[in-house]
This record gives structure tokens, sequence and C-alpha cells, in this order.
């Protein structure tokens, strides 16, 4: 009798593809927000297949190059840009809030 390994029944992306869809897609939806939201997001579904599917998260891991492509660091890079872009124009923003709020009322 033969013995075939099981295969697991979900597909779970690499870390890799995983950041670089969180990072790409919470740039473009939230801004300069983004750069904090994607690689947060991008853990919380790490643990989340983990937790789902731990052997097709252990195979994924082991798919796994160590390292991103060109594509990704392509995509990683313009939306870094983009949302380093968003950050320098909401910094006038954040100075006359603060001034506002703490500016002499007189």
């Amino acid at each position: 009798m033969t013995y075939y390994p099981a295969t697991p029944t979900a597909s779970v992306m690499t870390p890799q593809a995983r950041f670089t869809l969180c990072f790409c897609i919470a740039v473009l939806l939230t801004g300069p927000f983004g750069l904090v939201i994607g690689p947060v997001l991008s853990r919380l579904l790490r643990r989340r297949a983990e937790r789902l599917h731990p052997l097709a998260a252990a195979q994924a891991q082991q798919r796994n190059a160590g390292h991103f492509n060109v594509g990704q660091i392509w995509a990683i890079t313009a939306c870094g840009i983009m949302g380093l872009i968003g950050a320098l124009i909401m910094l006038p923003t954040v100075f006359f809030v603060l001034l506002g709020m703490f500016g002499s009322a007189s």
C-alpha cells in the first residue's frame, strides 16, 4: 500500500506575497497611514493562517524563497514613495491642527 502525504486543502500565501499585498492595498486605500497598517495587517493575517491552516502555512513558509522578487520590490517601492509623499503633504495640516488646539485664543 502506498502512502501519500496529506495535501493542504487551503492555499496559503508566502509571507513575502502576503506582506506585499497587504502593504500595497493599505497604502492605496488609507494613504500614509498604510505605512503602519500594512505591516500590522500582514502579521495579523499570517497568525490567522497559522491558526486556521497550520499545515498549509508551514508549507507556504517552506516555499518561501527568503527574499522579495523584483516585481514585489517595485510594488513596495512605488507604494512606499506614494505613502511618504502623502505624509509630507499632511505635515502642514498636523501643524495647523496643533496650532488650533493649543494656540492662544485671545
